[in-house]
């Protein structure tokens, strides 16, 4: 049995005694006859200094997880380790599963709790698909490729039906760490959709920035960005098709065509009057304005100074320059002038993307415009 290192830490686990996680451990593995040492079990349980909290979560919920499994788990685990079969479709249960990440995980890539719970949430929205990537174990029965999706289907609960082969040579996984998992511009390419690679770009950089506006942290799966575009997909098209238009004969917008284009999704949830998203995109890449103490020369300024990063201070997320471009927005759709404005920094402070009602009535006078 190998320690896992968690992606990102400084340090690998250490060993200096069996903590109270790994003593339930031992006693749930004792009880199903299997025979550890402590310092077998401490490398599955000890914390890790930089990750402690995370690490220490993961370990409680698989420990919890391995405890639910009973003598036919164990059995079930063992069968589809040591088939005879070189590969059959299996369901795996989450007791299964947490055996199998317990006792039959060999020789594998360094493990990502991150990645187990983005899978693990996957799960439980059963958006989990049925496909040829499973699990993979070598000639003892040791699991050499899938400890992700066995941990995430451990920890979710799911009975899933996965893909297993059998009897492998470990020095597969040197070629299944070349592989490079499928982004969701790819599917929707083959679906048909234009622009897939920007419209997931735009996609993903709106989900996450609703979601944060509304006080949650969202990492979209790629399910859920492929279905997005899907649903969205006229309207992503013409998201673009106003950001390549605000930069047309203009030697150097301060914009790129994505955050223009995510700046025009984001308006375009938010409701806007359509004719006021490509009007402030293309006043805002020229960085010209008539109105005294105007917002779209500062702005302009500071995003031109965010693309070149001319300086660590002039250095914005993707999230505080769509929040300050939207606050831009909204004071130069009111006809507002600013005595000095300044950019938004920080999550907190994200600036929420719905049009208002004074923004509403301000574009429907002719002065406005």
């Amino acid at each position: 049995m190998r320690a896992g290192v968690v992606r990102g830490q400084t340090e690998q686990r250490t060993y200096p005694q069996v903590t109270a996680t790994a003593r339930r451990l031992h006693q749930s593995l004792r009880a199903k006859g299997f025979a550890m040492t402590d310092v077998q079990v401490a490398a599955k349980a000890a914390p890790t200094v930089p990750v402690a909290t995370v690490q220490s979560k993961f370990d409680e919920d698989m420990t919890r997880a391995f405890q639910l499994a009973g003598p036919d788990d164990v059995a079930r685990a063992k069968q589809i380790a040591l088939a005879d079969a070189a590969s059959s479709w299996e369901d795996v249960t989450g007791p299964v599963a947490a055996v199998l990440f317990q006792q039959f995980n060999g020789t594998n890539r360094d493990f990502s709790i991150a990645k187990a719970r983005d899978f693990e949430s996957a799960m439980k929205r059963h958006e989990w698909k049925r496909h040829h990537q499973g699990l993979a174990f070598d000639a003892e029965g040791m699991l050499i490729d899938g400890q992700h999706r066995t941990a995430a289907v451990a920890l979710s609960g799911v009975t899933v039906n996965v893909l297993v082969s059998r009897k492998l040579d470990r020095n597969i996984i040197d070629a299944i760490d070349q592989s490079k998992a499928r982004k969701a511009h790819e599917a929707l390419q083959i679906a048909g959709i234009g622009d897939p690679q920007e419209k997931e770009r735009i996609a993903r950089a709106t989900m996450e920035y609703v979601a944060r506006v509304q006080g949650q942290s969202v990492k979209p799966t790629v399910i859920q960005l492929e279905e997005y575009v899907v649903k969205n997909d006229d309207t992503l098209s013409e998201a673009i098709r106003m950001a390549k238009v605000s930069s047309q004969n203009i030697a150097e917008p301060c914009m790129s065509l994505t955050l223009a284009a995510q700046i025009a999704h984001l308006m375009q949830l938010g409701q806007w009057p359509t004719h006021l998203i490509p009007g402030f995109l293309t006043t805002l890449q020229a960085g010209v304005e008539q109105k005294e103490h105007g917002v779209i020369v500062p702005t302009a300024k500071l995003m031109l100074a965010a693309r070149r990063k001319e300086t660590d201070r002039s250095k914005m997320t993707r999230d505080e320059q769509l929040a300050t471009i939207l606050k831009a927005a909204q004071h130069w759709a009111k006809g507002e002038s600013v005595a000095k404005f300044k950019p938004v920094k920080g999550r907190d402070k994200l600036v929420d993307y719905h049009v208002t009602d004074e923004i509403v009535s301000a574009s429907q006078m002719p002065e406005a415009a």
